[in-house]
């Protein structure tokens, strides 16, 4: 009988869904709230992220934008209208605690008007590891990091991508910032990196085993390591493996046109 299937059967298992002991995966994965006092410096961390995240819910020109600009604002004692858009750079720019921040917003670089659209909601949180794993596939220069974010006295398991300019992709934030910026705003640890090459491996190897984007996120290397060391253990489905490859061929083609 397999795990999965004695879970169903037995809804007091020790296992979850993916058969996974529920302690282990409670140990290694549980997000921690309040585990430590904020100083005055983390709490400006705080308070600027908090800005930059309502901000990159904005619409540029949208009269919802506008209303939810004024709420944020009374909510904050903050001015909206001091973040400004620098054409030269392309970049948003604001001051505040003598601090200069630059960012973009996602959304602004994406045609598909339903993705924007995603990004510019509440509909874009809860998805950060699969969404990376899946926004990386854009460039084969593109890596997924996992780590945790150190934030308001608590730490919170997170994915994002890093680009080889330097810049951190944050689906659920709707934002781009330099990695320098990112890190001192969320105090992101690295746990894990997948490249854009053992993605594409981890696809057709693994993504057939349905198992936890959080897990595939956060270990996903090492699983595809031990499966590549033990290739008779494991079958890869040529259906999936012809897709993914016919995928990045087409992606490796459009980047060259755009390029």
């Amino acid at each position: 009988m397999s795990i999965k299937k004695k879970e169903e059967e037995f809804p007091n298992s020790k296992y979850d869904k993916d058969g996974i002991n529920k302690k282990t995966y409670e140990l290694l994965f549980k997000d921690e709230d309040n585990i430590r006092e904020m100083d005055f410096d983390e709490k400006k961390r705080c308070y600027l992220l908090y800005i930059i995240e309502k901000y990159t819910r904005f619409r540029e020109k949208s009269i919802f934008s506008t209303l939810l600009k004024l709420y944020y604002g009374s909510k904050t004692k903050f001015d909206f209208s001091k973040i400004k858009f620098n054409e030269t750079t392309g970049e948003y720019e604001f001051e505040e605690f003598g601090e200069k921040l630059t960012f973009n917003k996602l959304s602004n670089l994406i045609e598909d008007k339903e993705l924007r659209g995603k990004l510019e909601s509440e509909k874009r949180y809860g998805e950060c590891h699969v969404a990376s794993m899946g926004l990386a596939t854009v460039s084969k220069d593109f890596d997924v990091l996992t780590g945790y974010e150190n934030i308001a006295g608590g730490r919170y398991l997170h994915s994002v991508i890093e680009t080889p300019y330097g810049k951190i992709i944050d689906f659920t934030k709707n934002l781009v910032m330099s990695k320098e910026d990112y890190i001192k705003l969320t105090g992101f640890t690295v746990l894990e990196r997948i490249t854009n090459d053992e993605l594409y491996r981890i696809h057709i190897k693994i993504i057939g085993l349905n198992m936890n984007s959080k897990v595939l996120a956060t270990f996903g290397s090492e699983i595809l390591k031990d499966i590549e060391k033990n290739p008779s253990i494991f079958k890869e489905d040529e259906k999936i493996k012809k897709l993914i490859i016919d995928t990045k061929m087409r992606d490796e083609k459009q980047n060259e046109e755009r390029d």
